[in-house]
Parts: C-alpha cells; structure tokens; sequence
C-alpha cells in the first residue's frame, strides 16, 4: 500500500477512502497473522464514512476490504508506516 501512496499520507488516505487528516501526522501499519472472521464489510460497522462506504468489498479508493473480529492484545504487530 505504501507503495502505491509513495511517502503521501493523503494519497493514502485517498486510497482507503478517508477523509483528508483523518490518519494524522504519522499512521500505523497493524499485522494480524491469524485473523479471524473475515468477511465483506456491512456498511453498519463502526467507523464508517457517511458518503463513501460502499457495499463493494472495495474502499472508494479502489482498495479491497475486509474486516476481522477483534484481535486480543498481543496477537498483533503495530509499526509506523513513513518512520
């Protein structure tokens, strides 16, 4: 993903279909190696932006999407994605 953004944090944004600002000045890459529950998002999830969800399984970007149950503490690896 970082990739395709370079070092923009607001084409990444675009990507996901964020709002411009909404990752802030430094955003955090999380790796789950055992998800689990994985399916196509509902649009009644928490989070989601009002305007730009849609039932796709692709962000507005044109990124796939899923979403996963929540991971338990420990079982996850958080890093900085521009650091």
């Amino acid at each position: 993903m970082t990739t395709k953004a370079g070092d923009s944090i607001s084409k990444l944004e675009e990507f996901l279909g964020y709002n411009p600002g909404d990752l802030g000045t430094n955003p955090v890459r999380v790796d789950i190696p055992t998800p689990n529950g994985l399916r196509i998002p509902s649009g009644n999830e928490m989070g989601v932006i009002e305007g730009k969800w849609s039932p796709s399984g692709y962000t507005s970007g044109g990124i796939p999407e899923a979403i996963i149950n929540s991971p338990r503490v420990g079982t996850y690896i958080v890093r900085s994605l521009f650091n």
